[in-house]
């Protein structure tokens, strides 16, 4: 099973998650062969995204001690770049200047979003929840705009109550 699929931006390749092997793969778009990119030995994160010049894939490999941030060459399959990324980063998405890319983690029990610099330098808490983790709540997806200045967040929060009803005393 395949998912996750994104386009490079010179419409040349196809790059997906393949379930089956755990691997990331890029295919042409006019069909054949595919062929992997990232290797399921590396245990790469089945969501990742593409610099905007469609060049690098930017994915998230788990190591033993957390996670790392690597960006892969489309065109060769190599690491060009490695950094640490949080332990629990999920839902990696590129800046659309291709500098920074950011990612949802959990921080003092919130979900939230942070940036992470491609030069290197700490991630920036981008959002300020103060609750929502678990299968009803949290962050479930998110998207900038093209020019970068606004931030869609889908964020989800199921309440519940308990309620005690009694027969009416006669």
């Amino acid at each position: 099973m395949d998912q996750y699929v994104r386009c490079s931006a010179d419409g040349k390749w196809m790059v997906y998650f393949d379930f089956s092997d755990e691997s990331i793969h890029k295919m042409p778009r006019e069909g054949g062969p595919s062929e992997t990119l990232v290797a399921g030995s590396l245990r790469p994160n089945n969501q990742f995204d593409l610099t905007p010049d469609g060049k690098q894939l930017v994915v998230g490999l788990h190591v033993p001690t957390g996670q790392k941030l690597a960006l892969v060459s489309i065109e060769t399959g190599k690491t060009d770049k490695d950094l640490p990324l949080d332990a629990g980063a999920n839902y990696l998405a590129m800046l659309p200047d291709g500098k920074s890319v950011s990612y949802v983690a959990v921080e003092n029990g919130a979900q939230n979003i942070f940036v992470q610099p491609l030069n290197g330098s700490g991630p920036k808490q981008l959002s300020r929840f103060t609750q929502g983790t678990g299968p009803s709540k949290g962050i479930r997806s998110f998207a900038r705009s093209p020019d970068g200045k606004q931030l869609a967040v889908v964020r989800v929060s199921r309440r519940s109550d308990v309620v005690l009803l009694k027969e009416p005393a006669n």
